[in-house]
């Protein structure tokens, strides 16, 4: 605490007579302990209220080099008690406050002085802004350098402080080198802020200063808000916290909605949010923050941010069957065993059902270690592998070519039965053509579709959507369609004859796709694309591509999945229409 050794002095001398005239005899000190806690309290106050003016001038300097720097403001937020919150275009804030009234004492009790800080302006002289101040006989003054010149608003703005022999406002300019004295006493006024209000209209901020002095600033036109975030979605731990650096402008009003739970509000801060605490039982885990903005002309602008509470990686590990989430965790989808090449699958009586309030984006169909591929496990992609509840497709079918360049040679073509099984890797063949064509990838429409423009969200930690192999599209057949299919795929994982144009096959008794399907039953009908019949001849099946070639520059592997039973491994002419349906490592 610094010595304001003015209020000591005035305090010492009636304390030391209560003490000289008590000396001799016992006496209650009550009220010379009061005294003096006054005293430090009094003390604590002007030290405050001396950091209050500083960084009002502080607040007034920064307000002022925008303006002149051709800054515009964005929007302003008045926060109560508090002042006003000031968001300017750069993307920056300046918060500049209301001052506290000094206030007479009640009937029978002495008021604390009020507090007057010290009349600092800024002086207009033609599109320059100077640093001054008004006296005690309220002169208007320029600070002066040491030069004598004066002193610009730009760079370090003045400091003050409280003389502590006079009690007395002192400026200096230099840092805080020299000081000069003002002739204001600090106290005995009403404690006010520097700044008197903030006004606006349709094109303008009002700052209006103690002095009347008022800054115009104009505002920022384009009616625009944005976040500040990155993410597709931002993972909040249960009842965290976070604070947005979001930019807004040209905004006269603005509403904010949420999920249930969930807590929102523009602060002085930033964009307050808040997700819900874990015991809340009614709380959605994920959803949508949404602001509208609307400006005085009545333009009304929207932007979502998608927001999700981390429940963090589950501590069993996955299982195939389970529901993969947009948060990147997974919960019981039903399998209560199953053997290596999907034999002997049990599932539960009652299926359970997702997780309410997170969205499913796929359902595991491997876990197995020696049937990942050993890049990916490299990668850090070691749970398995995860296939989308929805097709890649463009918005006239949902069904897509495999590529119109007949001359794609970037990838190896597998023919055999035996190097079907053995190809589980999709996500290089995906990266590969993602990488040789560039720009044009358009001309693989099923390559685009999974990695340019699929709708499903990538978490993170995992290697985003890509075409599965051959070898991928096997395991999810064998693993999702139940025992008597994987056992008859099981007999062509050795099998060296050509896989193409039906020569390898096989028949079960039950409609493979809709078991297939059965592993989304409970997702709701709007979040999913189920596989389909894309051919009615032979009792119906699913032709299914792979990111594998077969013949190089003609046809691409393709299963097809029937309805009545059928399993084929196959091929399809590049420009084919049949269904692509993406996985994701994790």
């Amino acid at each position: 605490m610094k010595p304001l050794t003015f209020l000591i002095r005035l305090l010492y001398i009636p304390i030391l007579m209560v003490f000289m005239g008590v000396v001799s005899c016992q006496y209650d000190d009550t009220d010379v302990k009061n005294q003096i806690d006054d005293l430090y309290g009094r003390l604590d106050e002007l030290e405050e209220f001396q950091e209050q003016v500083q960084s009002d001038i502080d607040a007034l300097n920064d307000i002022v080099t925008k303006l002149q720097a051709q800054l515009t403001v964005n929007g302003i937020f008045d926060i109560g008690e508090y002042g006003w919150v000031i968001n300017f275009s750069d993307r920056t804030k300046v918060i500049i406050s209301h001052g506290k009234d000094g206030a007479d004492g009640e009937d029978g009790k002495d008021g604390k002085d009020g507090k007057t800080p010290p009349t600092i302006i800024v002086i207009n002289d033609n599109g320059t802004y100077y640093w001054g101040y008004e006296d005690a006989d309220g002169d208007r003054r320029y600070l002066l350098d040491d030069n004598g010149d004066r002193v610009p608003v730009q760079g370090e703005a003045p400091k003050v402080r409280i003389n502590p022999n006079t009690g007395n406002w002192e400026i200096s300019t230099d840092g805080g080198r020299t000081w000069e004295d003002t002739g204001m006493p600090s106290a005995g006024g009403a404690g006010d802020s520097m700044f008197a209000g903030v006004d606006e209209d349709d094109d303008f901020v009002y700052i209006t200063l103690r002095d009347g002095t008022t800054i115009t600033i104009p505002k920022t036109k384009e009616l625009m808000f944005d976040f500040g975030v990155e993410d597709e979605i931002l993972y909040f731990d249960a009842g965290e916290t976070k604070v947005l650096d979001y930019v807004m402008s040209g905004a006269k009003d603005m509403t904010i909605a949420k999920p249930t739970g969930w807590r929102a509000s523009f602060e002085a801060e930033g964009l307050v949010i808040t997700a819900p605490v874990s015991e809340n039982p009614f709380a959605e885990l994920e959803g949508e923050i949404n602001v509208v903005i609307v400006s005085a002309g009545g333009q009304s602008l929207m932007d979502v941010l998608h927001v999700a509470v981390d429940m963090g990686i589950p501590s069993e590990g996955p299982k195939i069957g389970d529901y993969y989430y947009a948060d990147g965790t997974w919960s019981d989808g039903g399998l209560v065993s199953i053997d290596e090449d999907g034999l002997n699958p049990v599932w539960a009586e009652v299926k359970p059902a997702p997780v309410e309030g997170k969205q499913v984006i796929g359902i595991v169909f491997q876990t197995f270690e020696d049937r990942i591929d050993a890049a990916d496990k490299a990668a850090g992609w070691t749970h398995g592998y995860v296939m989308a509840v929805r097709n890649a497709h463009g918005t006239s079918k949902n069904t897509t070519s495999y590529c119109l360049d007949y001359s794609l040679d970037c990838i190896d073509g597998v023919n055999l039965a035996s190097s079907w099984y053995k190809n589980i890797d999709g996500y290089s063949e995906t990266m590969t053509v993602k990488s040789e064509y560039g720009s044009d990838i358009v001309q693989c429409p099923a390559f685009d579709w999974t990695v340019t423009d699929f709708p499903l969200p990538t978490p993170d930690g995992t290697s985003g959507w890509f075409l599965p192999a051959t070898g991928n599209m096997w395991d999810l057949i064998a693993n999702l369609g139940g025992h008597d299919v994987a056992a008859i795929m099981q007999e062509w994982q050795t099998q060296d004859v050509s896989a193409g144009w039906g020569y390898v096959y096989g028949v079960v008794d039950y409609n493979i796709l809709d078991r297939i399907n059965s592993t989304m039953s409970l997702i709701p009908a709007d979040q999913k694309e189920e596989f389909f019949e894309t051919y009615t001849y032979g009792g119906g099946y699913a032709s299914v591509w792979t990111s594998t070639p077969c013949v190089i520059g003609e046809t691409a592997c393709t299963f097809q999945i029937g309805a009545a039973g059928s399993i084929t491994t196959y091929e399809a002419w590049y420009n084919e229409d049949c269904i692509a349906r993406p996985i994701l490592a994790f």
